[in-house]
């Protein structure tokens, strides 16, 4: 084992950190590990003293056929929380390092792996030729996010005139390991060598690629790959080494509605689960997540136009879908989607978003992702060209210039595993604004990535820390650690009794929206406007002063009417809320008493109501029903009603596994009353069920596992089996060029702590017109069996 000594240096700088630093080292055979260790290292500021608030040091390899590249990081700061400060260093390694036996074969003289891009949507990679200076960034410096599926792109250096045989078509063979586990992948296509002088980024066919399966993404991978001639892999390229490390974070949880759309003289069915899910396609795509859960499933009726403007907004229909979703959103931090039938008439907007709610059309993936973005508040990519794209309200004046694209431009290459397909900034853009041919721009990737919602532990989506987070958490915990004595604020995340306010200001004209009282956590989403709340005592004294958001995240503030939320923190000493801009009181309500309320909960055979009764107050009222899911948060069953009973759907039974926990709101302006009922349920565990269906652009079998509640599990225990047993692929998809299995594959539900159930697809090549047959089976049957019912699944009853 040869033992090499190296240093890397770090000069004097400012402004900057962690810095990264190389050395590399070169080894008379190929390398196939190695290890580089600390032999010490020096570091500090220059010129005057500093407390150390963030010391750094670290070291990494790669591997390149002979070559060891030793990898260093360094950085230094004080508490001020910025690199402002001038501090250098150096770090003195050793590196142990594996050789190929002297006896091996040589590696092919022709071929040599240059470089490797790992792209899972968007990526950083040789920014500097095609990006200006401010917008440049090291290679492969976008996080991966773990269980989610990860493309590879080699560049391969083809010498075509070294007098070797010729090559026709360049493979290769991907070789993974995670802990224990291994396996080889070949490319998704063999390509054509070329010199590397040759080689253009944005064709697919230019570079060797490989997609990494979801389930083989999680923690630490290393990765070792060998091109050859596929005419004759016999002779082969020197190894290519690289470990990639995926940081886990939090799924996009979404809360499903299917809209009923009853408008216009029609009457559209409401679009099922299924069909939902697969609306979030493109979403799983560009979002930095390894997997969008849905928390629930519901239907809702809804009847008013929507046509409108999107230059002006959503429009008085959208704007009424996302009351009623909001409603329906009760105190969760999920996103609520409602997704229109086909067949809504929609003019000049497509789908609206902001405050955590959001809807657009069943199947409208692009619009799904863009909808979602409002919710967590990301505003519009600008748009430069009234001639190319529309030019929408509330851009984003922080959007890059990437180079010199257009205003929208995703800036960067992007990447789709699945499709094997390039994403040229040239003429894609971000999909949060209005050009079409839509990706994403690593200026939104990160943003979403470090949006970093803590979600709830449940046993259907676990929490997971966003790589923002834990710096966080680290943060915080080396300033209690190293700085003795320090007093700040702690936010302790609980939820509070919030009163969400919602009202319309239209010139002088303000109209306040009866607005319910519950205790939830505040997010106060949305754009912030010059107008405040107080929420006011008995002796006018101010016990709340909130500022109020836009409800709608695409509007201007400065065109009327304007729809204004806020989450006001309250009190029932509160006597008057005051509407305030500028230092001035615009309007005033006093606060009324709330009224008594009283609820009967009723059942017969499968059907169960819920009755109340409200006396005393100030009519009329409106009534907001709630029920409490298995992680606490209450959710709407309805959007409010002035109705005073409503039926409770069967899957509710389900809905906890003892009883169901059920309340009451009743309100006439501000003051809200409550009261609760319990319903018994099955005493059982939910019963899962697992839904497959073929995807044809992508080539993939995708299974997701629910409840009856349509609460989707971590596709982390779904496990796929052939028809002998074997297992054959892990997590909730299954691309067909990693298996040349035929038949019925199996997938099941492992480990989740939940009722076994199975799911099934069919493989075999000469069924394609059969595609469609997958669907969902109780654990045991078999697959004859399975066959014979496919077709009659989508006529069962739903539990």
């Amino acid at each position: 084992m040869p033992i090499r000594e190296t240093s890397i240096n770090f000069p004097v700088t400012r402004g900057s950190g962690p810095r990264l630093a190389s050395s590399t080292l070169v080894f008379p055979r190929q390398v196939e590990k190695a290890v580089a260790t600390i032999r010490g290292y020096q570091i500090g500021f220059v010129g005057e003293d500093h407390h150390v608030g963030v010391l750094q040091v670290e070291l990494g390899t790669t591997i390149n056929g002979n070559v060891v590249i030793a990898n260093g990081t360094l950085g230094c700061r004080d508490w001020s929380g910025t690199w402002d400060d001038e501090y250098t260093g150096s770090i003195n390694v050793t590196v142990f390092a594996e050789l190929a036996p002297v006896s091996a074969p040589p590696p092919r003289g022709d071929l040599q792996v240059m470089d490797m891009e790992v792209n899972q949507a968007t990526q950083y990679f040789r920014s500097s030729e095609h990006l200006d200076s401010a917008n440049v960034m090291p290679d492969n410096s976008m996080p991966l996010v773990g269980g989610k599926l990860t493309g590879l792109r080699f560049y391969v250096d083809y010498a075509a005139t070294s007098g070797l045989p010729p090559i026709t078509t360049l493979s290769g063979d991907l070789r993974l390991r995670s802990g224990g586990a291994e396996t080889v992948l070949p490319p998704m296509a063999g390509i054509t060598p070329l010199a590397a002088s040759e080689i253009d980024r944005a064709q697919a066919g230019h570079t060797l690629n490989f997609a990494v399966p979801a389930a083989w993404c999680r923690g630490r991978l290393d990765i070792s790959l060998e091109v050859f001639d596929q005419s004759n892999p016999g002779q082969r390229s020197a190894r290519f080494q690289r470990t990639l490390q995926f940081v886990d974070v939090n799924p996009l949880r979404v809360y499903g509605v299917g809209i009923n759309y009853t408008g216009m003289g029609l009457d559209l069915p409401a679009p099922s689960m299924a069909a939902f899910n697969n609306t979030f396609n493109f979403t799983r795509k560009v979002w930095p997540t390894g997997d969008v859960l849905t928390s629930g499933f519901t239907t809702l009726e809804f009847s008013q136009n929507l046509a409108g403007n999107a230059a002006d907004g959503c429009g008085s229909g959208f704007n009424a879908l996302q009351d009623a979703l909001k409603d329906i959103k009760g105190d969760t931090d999920d996103l609520v989607y409602g997704v229109l039938p086909t067949g809504t008439p929609l003019t000049g907007v497509g789908g609206c978003g902001g405050g955590g709610a959001g809807s657009g059309m069943v199947g409208g993936g692009v619009t799904a992702a863009h909808e979602a973005g409002h919710a967590v508040g990301r505003k519009h990519a600008p748009c430069d060209d009234p001639v190319r794209c529309d030019s929408p309200q509330n851009q984003d004046d922080d959007y890059p210039q990437y180079g010199n694209y257009v205003s929208d431009s995703i800036g960067e290459f992007g990447f789709d595993p699945a499709l094997n397909r390039v994403h040229d900034p040239v003429t894609r853009r971000d999909f949060m604004g209005y050009s079409g041919s839509d990706w994403i721009s690593p200026y939104t990737y990160r943003a979403l990535f470090a949006k970093g919602d803590p979600q709830p532990n449940t046993p259907t989506a676990p929490r997971r820390m966003s790589l923002l987070m834990a710096s966080a958490a680290m943060s915080d915990a080396l300033q209690q650690t190293l700085v003795p004595g320090s007093v700040r604020a702690e936010w302790i995340r609980r939820r509070i009794p919030l009163l969400f306010l919602s009202l319309w200001v239209d010139g002088k004209k303000v109209t306040l929206r009866p607005s319910f009282t519950y205790p939830a956590h505040i997010r106060r989403p949305g754009p912030h406007t010059d107008y405040e709340v107080h929420l006011e005592g008995p002796e006018c004294e101010v016990l709340a002063c909130v500022r109020l958001q836009q409800a709608c995240a695409v509007c201007d503030q400065d065109c009327g009417p304007l729809h204004l939320q806020g989450e006001v923190p309250w009190s029932d000493e509160a006597r008057s809320l005051v509407l305030r801009k500028d230092g001035k009181d615009i309007e005033r309500w006093p606060i009324e008493e709330p009224p008594k309320l009283s609820v009967d909960l009723q059942r017969e055979g499968r059907e169960t109501t819920l009755k109340w009764k409200a006396a005393g107050g100030t009519e009329p009222l409106h009534y907001l029903v709630q029920w409490q899911d298995l992680d606490g948060a209450w959710r709407g069953v309805a959007p409010r009603t002035t109705e005073t009973e409503i039926s409770l759907p069967h899957r509710f039974r389900y809905a906890r596994h003892d009883e169901l926990k059920l309340r009451v709101l009743a309100v006439h302006l501000l003051h809200t009353a409550s009261a609760e009922a319990v319903m018994k349920t099955e005493g059982t565990e939910p019963p899962a069920v697992i839904d497959v269906q073929f995807l044809p652009d992508e080539n993939i079998f995708r299974a997701i596992a629910h409840d009856p509640m349509g609460r989707t599990m971590l596709s982390d225990n779904l496990v796929w089996y052939d028809e002998d047993g074997g297992e054959i692929a892990r997590g909730g998809d299954l691309p067909l060029w990693t298996t040349t299995r035929q038949g019925v594959a199996t997938v099941r539900l492992e480990g989740a702590g939940v009722t076994a159930a199975e799911g099934f697809a069919l493989l075999d090549p000469r069924h394609d017109d059969d595609h469609e047959i997958c669907g969902c089976r109780p654990a045991g049957q078999a697959a004859s069996q399975v066959l014979q019912r496919a077709r009659l699944i989508s006529s069962e009853e739903d539990i």
